[in-house]
């Protein structure tokens, strides 16, 4: 028994460990997402992350998402510039929220107006115009991308942020 209990102790520890890291990592709001340093010659300037990010987004679409990660970045002095990053638990969960935004965007009832849908390095980006700023939203892999900024940066933003999210 005395050579078995050393065992069985390292087992509970690593079971408790992973247990702490399992929890930690969902109350959280999962893993962490990198924004780029500037954007279009934008500094960042403030982050939101994890739970706290979840629930904007979520106040944002007026609803309940499956999120695992979300992210708010503002650049530039007075929030020049804002992107919203939402990570998903899949692609599929990704594209069936990019699905859901354009199809709502479409039906009106939304500051936005659509300017379309365009190729750019293989990611199709929507483009849209309201609140006086361009916006863009894209899918990259499990995360969805929104960007508001001032239509003279939006070309520049959008190409550095599809460069840094590949």
């Amino acid at each position: 028994m005395r050579k078995i209990l050393p065992y069985i102790l390292l087992f509970v520890g690593v079971i408790l460990l992973g247990a702490a890291g399992f929890y930690g990592w969902h109350t959280s709001g999962g893993p962490k997402v990198e924004a780029p340093a500037s954007l279009a010659g934008l500094a960042l300037t403030s982050t939101q992350s994890g739970q706290a990010a979840i629930a904007t987004i979520q106040q944002l679409h007026g609803q309940e998402l499956k999120l695992t990660s979300g992210l708010m970045v503002a650049y530039g002095q007075d929030s020049q510039a804002t992107m919203w990053v939402a990570g998903t638990a899949s692609e599929s969960e990704a594209a069936n929220m990019i699905g859901g935004m354009e199809t709502k965007i479409a039906a009106g009832g939304t500051p936005f107006s659509p300017m379309g849908v365009f190729k750019f390095q293989n990611r199709d980006v929507y483009l849209l115009e309201g609140q006086g700023l361009t916006h863009f939203y894209v899918q990259n892999g499990s995360r969805v991308f929104w960007l508001s900024i001032s239509s003279d940066l939006a070309e520049q933003a959008m190409k550095e942020l599809l460069a840094f999210y590949p």
